[in-house]
């Protein structure tokens, strides 16, 4: 949709003007109505505007246009986080951003409640992994009340992340048990079935 507003002339500022500025920001005022904030489909849409928002049903993934490209956005998501049970826990932030199969996720969280001791601390994904197998996907730090601990995120399942420690290898849970105060942050990325 191609926007176009031509005012009408207005002549030197008098008492008459009153009608026409009245009739221009009527005007002005249709047309931002028929602004389409988003649009969803296979293809993009014509004649887009900066900041607009194409939801492509072909990657199943949210772009914006910035005057000249079509850019990946980050979209925010709500991951499970167990540790044998539930955390709850404070989001500071958790978005992905997804291009066709590929998933990049940035996370952090603080810990609001205690976990099991001796138990495996994992995060949920928004969409299926294609591979699992311990692969590396990311990396980030774990902070347990006093220290920040860098971690490696893995993929042990393709519906999950788990978390090595650096300073030891051991998983992240395996001597560490998630508590109030505690947090992670990590970044990483995946492949994912569709």
């Amino acid at each position: 949709m191609g926007l176009r507003f031509n005012p009408k002339p207005t002549p030197r500022f008098d008492q008459s003007l009153v009608p026409v500025i009245n009739e221009n920001f009527n005007r002005l005022a249709i047309l931002l109505a028929s602004i389409t904030t988003e649009h969803i489909g296979a293809t993009a849409p014509e004649n887009p505007y900066p900041g607009q928002l194409w939801i492509d049903t072909n990657t199943y993934s949210v772009r914006v246009w910035d005057g000249s490209n079509w850019n990946p956005r980050y979209i925010g998501f709500t991951p499970t986080i167990n540790q044998s049970v539930t955390l709850t826990k404070t989001l500071v932030y958790s978005k992905y951003k997804k291009e066709g199969p590929e998933v990049k996720i940035r996370s952090h969280w603080n810990i609001t409640s205690a976990g099991t001791a001796g138990q495996q601390i994992i995060h949920t994904l928004p969409f299926t992994s294609l591979v699992a197998g311990n692969s590396s996907v990311g990396s980030g730090f774990y902070y347990n009340g006093a220290v920040n601990i860098p971690v490696v995120v893995y993929m042990p399942t393709t519906t999950t992340v788990g978390f090595l420690r650096c300073d030891n290898g051991n998983e992240l849970g395996a001597g560490t048990t998630a508590a109030n105060g505690h947090a992670l942050t990590i970044n990483f990325e995946y492949e994912a079935t569709s």
